[in-house]
């Protein structure tokens, strides 16, 4: 392939000046030379993976432990219990005003009261002012809102987290039921 540039480039340059000859055959080897460092640094990082994954192969091979469904559901279950127990920021901030209809308030409470009893959840806000809907290419899938719970923080300190609940669409411009979707990362206590 060098061969084939090179001589189409002397083709080119007998009709060009001795000035222009010069500039293009420089400029052609400093490609060719780019070119050769390029293939030869690829080369030397594809050595280098090799030697990387062969290294490392058991990492690869070795697959993890099995674990049955009920052992994932507890693992699931103490990794939601625990995110939902984080601690408070040292801040106190009073309740906040919920931004949505009563009665979307009390399901989401009993939702929340069913999926964490041990926090003493007493009360919710809804912090979204509407449904945040998620799009698949222009399809609704879902929709989400943001709670504030009230919980038990110990000690007799209340505390305010966020969670996130949300509803499947069922098509027809129609939602499902409400259903837990994830803990937030954000807790404070409440000022009363």
């Amino acid at each position: 392939m060098r061969k084939i540039i090179l001589i189409l480039v002397f083709a080119c340059c007998s009709v060009l000046s001795a000035d222009a000859q010069a500039w293009i055959i420089n400029k052609t080897g400093q490609a060719a030379k780019e070119l050769v460092k390029k293939k030869k640094r690829a080369k030397e990082i594809k050595e280098e993976m090799a030697e990387a994954a062969s290294a490392n192969k058991s990492d690869y091979t070795t697959p993890p432990p099995a674990t049955t469904l009920p052992q994932t559901a507890e693992q699931v279950a103490a990794e939601q219990e625990q995110l939902a127990t984080r601690p408070a920021e040292p801040s106190e901030r009073p309740w906040p005003r919920s931004k949505m209809s009563t009665a979307l308030q009390k399901e989401c409470l009993v939702i929340l009261q069913d999926k964490f009893p041990k926090l003493d959840i007493r009360r919710v806000s809804i912090e979204s002012e509407n449904w945040h809907v998620n799009y698949n290419g222009g399809t609704p899938v879902s929709r989400v809102i943001r709670v504030w719970a009230d919980r038990d923080g110990g000690d007799g300190v209340r505390v305010a987290s966020d969670f996130t609940l949300y509803q499947s669409y069922q098509g027809g411009g129609q939602y499902g039921g409400t259903k837990f979707h994830g803990r937030g990362d954000t807790s404070f206590v409440i000022a009363e």
